[in-house]
């Protein structure tokens, strides 16, 4: 009776009565293991549980009229420039938990659409599958170098996931699996500093190296607004200069972007002379290098 009045916590994601779900999937784990003598763990009851949970809130949100539904953006009257549009979608069987993935590369590039298909076994839920569907679709497209897509799913609940950065824990694997090939596949990096203001900048590079140790970046280009001798400078060129990269380009800005006219040298660390093993150009502007020792 107190069971709609309790809340479920994070990271479930769910905010509707948690506690009658695990009840029923406690009593259906019961009967399986008395009357088909088929056990089931633990974890996979309260999988159960928070799944059917979490789809009953789903087929809420679907029920519910659609003069009540804002749509989350408004789609694109055409086709961003340079950009490649990627179709993909599924097909699911609840019964045997199998499903087919299917996509469709509109590359102008190669002349040709690029098709696959392939299938999988045990997936919970089409949304889910809908998740894999876009990782393989993403993983063809970098196959062929494409590096500027425009995806295109017929799966609210996944672009919503998407574009919230809220990842549930249906799809928080392959969501978070996405991203890391994402970043894996980034050969070069273009940053621009204005001062030492800029403490989201200095913060996305550093934690873009350290969390990102099996990038094999080939470029680093780093080009400063304004220049001053501090430990956020120092740290990022340092950093900078310690990658296996094949290309360092460090100075200033274009000159007609800048009002102030009087520069201050950038240091450049010693260890441009000791790390950069592969290093096959190093372009400077308005950059002081080190006395080798």
């Amino acid at each position: 009776m107190m069971a709609s009045s309790l809340v479920g916590l994070p990271p479930m994601g769910i905010i509707s009565d948690i506690f009658s779900w695990i009840c029923w999937n406690i009593l259906t784990a019961r009967n399986n293991l008395l009357f088909e003598n088929r056990p089931i763990s633990a974890s996979t009851t309260m999988m159960n549980a928070i799944s059917g949970a979490r789809e009953w809130l789903v087929a809420q949100e679907l029920s519910k009229p659609l003069c009540h539904i804002l749509p989350l953006c408004r789609p694109p009257t055409h086709l961003p420039q340079d950009f490649t549009p990627c179709n993909s979608d599924r097909a699911w069987t609840g019964d045997s938990l199998t499903a087919g993935l299917g996509w469709i590369i509109h590359c102008d590039r190669v002349g040709q659409q690029i098709q696959g298909s392939s299938s999988c076994d045990f997936i919970s839920s089409p949304l889910l599958v809908e998740a894999i569907a876009l990782k393989m679709t993403l993983l063809a497209a970098h196959s062929y170098f494409i590096s500027k897509v425009w995806i295109r799913s017929d799966s609210k609940g996944l672009i919503r996931a998407i574009n919230s950065k809220t990842y549930s824990m249906e799809l928080f694997g392959v969501l978070t699996n996405i991203e890391r090939d994402l970043w894996q596949s980034i050969r070069g990096l273009d940053l621009e500093f204005n001062g030492s203001t800029d403490f989201d900048k200095f913060s996305f590079f550093n934690r873009f190296i350290d969390e990102n140790s099996e990038v094999c970046l080939q470029r680093i280009k780093l080009r400063y607004v304004r220049y001053e001798d501090n430990t956020y400078n120092e740290t990022t060129i340092d950093t900078a200069s310690k990658q296996k990269i094949q290309h360092l380009d460090v100075g200033y800005v274009d000159p007609k972007r800048r009002k102030d006219v009087r520069l201050r040298l950038i240091k450049i660390p010693p260890t441009i002379y000791t790390s950069c093993e592969k290093l096959v150009s190093l372009k400077l502007y308005r950059a002081t290098l080190p006395t080798p020792l």
